[in-house]
This record gives C-alpha cells, structure tokens and sequence, in this order.
C-alpha cells in the first residue's frame, strides 16, 4: 500500500470526528494537472569553510526565518531544500529547527506521483580538512526528531546522512527509519575513514518519504562538527533561549489595535532557556517590548530581568510579568517581544536571543504561522468556522487564509484531484449555525501561494458588520476536504465548528486553523498617536484597504453631515483634501495621480447629533 497526503480531516462516522490517514494502492491513475518536475542538481563550486578547533561546523538553525543560511549550506537549487521552522518540534535544543517534508520551499509538491522518493536536500558547503586525519577525532553531531508537532513517519520512510569523499563520491552513513521513538534524540558520527580528510569534504542530509505534502516530517538541529571529541559528548559551552510558551496577547498572536486598546490583553508569559553545559548556569534572562525600531512602547518601567539557576542538560521555565500598554507608535503594525541571554554566557552568542512578533493593527489571529497539518471535511459539502470574537462594532473587510498544498484520493471514483485552484465558498456565521451566514462570497477559489505557510488575501465586495461572537470559514463544494492549513501548536478546538448534519458541533481535533479575519486598518491620530475617541464606533473607512484602484472608497457606517478626508504622507505632510456634506452613502473621491506608497488618512466627521469624531487610518496603495 501506498500512502495517499495525510493530513487531518473530518470524517463522519457516528457523529464523531476523528483524525485518519489515506492510502492509495499502486498503479491508481495518476492526477490530471501536469507533473512537477524536479530539476536536475547542476551546480557551481560551493565555497570552502575553514575549520579548525576554534571554528567548528555548527548551525542550529535560529537565524534567517524560513531561510536556510547559505553561507554554511550550499543550495544548489533554489527550492529543493527544507525550510526552518520554529514551533514544528518537541523538546528541540534551540529555537528552530530545519524540517524535510514533501514539499519544496514554495510550498509546492516535489512530485504527483502519490508514491514515495528522494525530497528534500540540505547539503554543507567545502569544509577543508585537509589538515586533520582520523587520529584528530572529527565528529559530527545533531539532533533529529521525526514527527514533532505534526504527522510522523512511516517505517519505510528513512533519513539519511551522507559524507563526501575525497574521490568524489557520497558514502551513507547514517540511515534511520520512521515508526520508531518520536523523541529528540542527538546522535553521532565520526569520521573514521582517511577519505573523508581533504579539502572538498561534505555533509548531506535527505529524506525520504512522500513527495506531495507536508508529512514524513523530520526535524534536525543543533548541526555541530568539531575536533578532540570522543563519542556521546554531550557537553556543549552553550545556553540557549528555547522559546516563549503561548503567544504574549493571550490567546492572540495578531488583533487590530482598536480590539487590543484597553484590553488589557497583554499577560505574563513563560520563557523557556535551555542549559547544554554539563554545569548549572545562573545567567540574566532579560525581556524588553519594542517596536520595530527600537523604541520601548510596552514596559514595567524597565527591562525585565530574572536569574534562574538552571541545571545541568535542562529546559528551565521562567514566567515573566505582564507589560503596561503605553502609546504605540502610529507609523509601525507590529512589535517585538525580545528575550535576551547575556552575549558571554556561552561560546554560541547566536541563539542568545529570541524574538516573536506580534501584529497590532488590522488583522485578528490565533495561529503561529506555521502549518503541521490540513483540516477539511469529506463526506459533502460542508462549512466550518473558527470564532473569533470582539466587545463592540466593526467589520470584516478580508479574509485571510493559508491552504497546506496536498493530493486528495477518491477511493470510489479513483482519481487524485490536486485542490489547487479549486473552488469554494467564503463565508462569515454570526450565529454557531450553518444557515446564520451574513456573508456567502462564491467565485472563490484555493490558492496556494509562493511559499511555504504563505496566507491568501480575499477581498469582500463589501464590508460585513460583525459584534461579539462571529465565526469565519469555508463551506466546501463537494466532499473533498479543502485542506486549510491547522496550527497543531496552539489548540483552540474550542473556538472550531462544523456543519454535521445541519447542525453545527465543535471539533475533537486539536489545533488552530490558519484563518485570518481583517477589519478595517483605522488605528491612529498622526499628531498625538492615539485618537481621543478611539473607542468609539467608527463611522468612517477606506475600502478596500490596500488597494491598487483609482478612487478611494470611504464606506460611511451612518449618516453624516459634515465630512473631511485629509491624506498625508509618511511625515505628517498633507497632499489632498476631499469633502463630503449630508449623505450616508459611499463616497468614491480621485486619487489617480496619487503614486504607490504608504499613507495617513485623516477622517474629521459631524454625524448624527452633532457628535464629532477625528481619528486617522493607514492607507496602503500599490
């Protein structure tokens, strides 16, 4: 039997739902969309690495995002490699780890053939050794984990590593097979061979397993070669800032700045640093709030900071006080929560640091960004929301969505039908009921974007108003699943339901959907940051917001008498004025010579009984 995309799908057996994998038997016809074919490994001369006692090969994985960083790995294609993650493993050393999948880094599947093979490729510059032999005992180790947060590997499915030789050939050295222990575990390997000891000597990691989706996961870490070592050390001089538990604005990891003013949403949060030395270590762990530029907008007065002794070989948990909300800068959206080690805490000042993002202005989300599985429905077409929920008026202006690319097999009709582009209807429930849809958007279709965890933008004809409770999703056209990605890392099936029978249930399968509502970008006064009346019901926005189009669309939420747009550029300069008397319809006012960029708009409004309202909003136009 051949395994078919696993991902996490809901069935309907006995009004339960549960998670199940599908297979496919040899030779089943193959998809109809075109195959993927994977490039041939032509490549230039990779650069040489020095390495010596005091320069180790080393790289666990902290920097660069999703990228890997090419001046320790040569990528000799620009897609056939892994991609790093930072919450896709369990009990990892440091704060990101590289993931081999069946995907390439756009996210697309290295294959159609719902087979198994060869997938992704991490491959190590030259290092030059060719002044060392056997006796100088070289060693390489790492930490390797199959599953971690997502879906594991099978028995068949191997990683494999791989040295150069000075002949030119690969040797394997290491293979390990799925089905077996899902824990981190370091290994190690010597190079015992005088073959090995020249100055084009490699590393190789691959996996394989299946080529159509994000499974068979192996996750590898803390890559680390040196000399003098003897087998099993486990004693590295490094103390490293693992990560942040759960996301600082609980349970959000993104809220628009008019849902988070007043909150009081921030709370404390647990840091967790791991000690790799064979000693306790009692270093400073600092915390610090900050926008993007460097200025301190969230603060207990000043840079928290604890000194826990931690033991030995031990993940150490810290809870760290909540931040103050403070006046947030008008010309940034997100803000950084920095953790910090010490830089001569340890030989490794690269994983001393640790930052998460949080955006705050028109986006609401619960998800982490990063995808270890697929949520949809077989058995008919069927909806599903995830709840969102605010205290006082708005509207939904876009949704955003983030698809995990996969292969759906129909066992009765056997065809493999690839969900790219397929389509679906967008919907908005204001009610925990099928039929209490306030918007049903058709001619909607799946996209997957140019990158792996990459989100789709759908714009709304027109706004929907929402309050309190309001659940957001997709009702699919048919009985494939749709397969939109499902954060495994932060669960909130509680906030998840779906349509079993013409009534809706909560979902058993732990997770977060990758579903993103956006409200309109209005957030802040240009000359003082904050608008006095921020609170207050908007009466006024720019639809659709960003926007390409030759007209802005102001959408008046009640009538007006007395209207003024003031757009002003990124220093506060004003460069049109537009009016409006009497009316509570949509106005469209001339911005065609207007060129691309980012810009402030200024509402000035008398409504109803006289009551006034200034606030300002982010414009973006491309």
């Amino acid at each position: 039997m051949k395994k078919n995309s696993l991902f996490l799908f809901l069935f309907f057996l006995a009004s339960t739902t549960f998670a199940q994998s599908f297979f496919s038997d040899a030779g089943i016809e193959q998809p109809s969309f075109p195959k993927k074919e994977i490039k041939s490994q032509t490549r230039s001369t990779p650069n040489t690495l020095a390495f010596s006692s005091t320069e180790p090969f080393f790289d666990d994985f902290t920097k660069g995002g999703k990228l890997i960083d090419t001046t320790k790995w040569f990528l000799n294609d620009t897609s056939l490699h892994p991609v790093q993650y930072r919450h896709g493993a369990i009990n990892n050393p440091t704060a990101g780890v590289v993931t081999f999948d069946g995907l390439d880094t756009k996210g697309e599947a290295y294959s159609s053939n719902l087979g198994s093979g060869h997938a992704d490729l991490l491959e190590s510059h030259y290092i030059d050794l060719s002044n060392y032999q056997v006796a100088d005992n070289v060693i390489l180790s790492f930490y390797l984990q199959a599953k971690g947060v997502g879906e594991a590997p099978e028995a068949n499915d191997t990683f494999f590593v791989y040295f150069h030789k000075n002949d030119g050939t690969w040797q394997e050295v290491f293979a390990q097979n799925g089905g077996g222990s899902t824990n981190m575990k370091a290994y190690y390997l010597p190079l015992d061979q005088f073959e090995y000891f020249h100055s084009e000597f490699q590393v190789r990691f691959r996996n394989r397993g299946s080529l159509n989706s994000h499974i068979d996961l192996w996750h590898l870490d803390y890559v680390f070669m040196g000399l003098n070592r003897v087998l099993n050390d486990s004693s590295y001089n490094d103390v490293a800032i693992v990560g942040i538990e759960k996301p600082l604005i609980t349970p959000y990891t993104a809220i628009p700045y008019q849902h988070f003013v007043g909150k009081n949403l921030v709370k404390p949060f647990i840091v967790q640093t791991h000690n790799m030395k064979n000693v306790p270590s009692a270093p400073s762990v600092d915390s610090k709030m900050t926008d993007p530029v460097g200025n301190n907008i969230f603060t207990t007065g000043a840079t928290e900071s604890k000194f826990p002794l931690i033991v030995a070989h031990e993940v150490h948990t810290d809870t760290f006080t909540t931040f103050t909300d403070q006046t947030l800068n008008p010309y940034t959206a997100s803000y950084l929560l920095r953790v910090s080690l010490p830089p001569d805490v340890d030989g490794f000042t690269g994983n001393n640091r640790f930052y998460e993002s949080y955006r705050i202005d028109s986006i609401m989300a619960y998800d982490d960004g990063e995808a270890e599985g697929s949520y949809g429905i077989e058995s008919g077409p069927k909806g599903f929301g995830q709840k969102f929920s605010i205290t006082k008026a708005d509207s939904v202006t876009a949704v955003w969505i983030s698809f995990s690319p996969r292969i759906y097999y129909n066992p009765i009709s056997q065809q493999n039908i690839y969900m790219k582009d397929y389509p679906f209807r967008l919907k908005i429930w204001n009610f925990p009921h099928p039929d209490s849809f306030v918007l049903d958007m058709t001619g909607v279709k799946v996209v997957y974007e140019d990158s792996v965890n990459s989100f789709h933008r759908y714009v709304l004809p027109e706004p929907v108003k929402v309050n309190g409770d309001f659940w957001v999703g997709i009702e699919q056209v048919d009985y494939r699943p749709i397969g939109v990605g499902l954060d495994m890392n932060y669960d909130n099936k509680q906030w998840i339901n779906w349509d079993s029978a013409g009534v809706w249930v909560s979902s058993q399968i732990a997770g977060t959907l990758m579903i993103r509502p956006e409200l309109p970008y209005i957030k802040y006064e240009v000359t003082t940051g904050i608008s006095a009346n921020i609170n207050a019901e908007k009466q006024a926005y720019i639809f659709p917001n960003p926007s390409d189009n030759q007209y802005i669309k102001v959408h008046f939420s009640q009538y007006i008498e007395n209207y003024n747009l003031r757009i002003c550029d990124a220093q506060g300069k004003e460069i049109a004025l537009f009016s409006a008397q009497n009316t509570s319809e949509n106005q469209l006012f001339d911005i065609g010579n207007l060129p691309a960029g980012v810009y402030f708009a200024k509402h000035e409004m008398v409504g109803e009984n006289g009551v006034k309202q200034v606030f300002t909003e982010k414009y973006l136009r491309y």
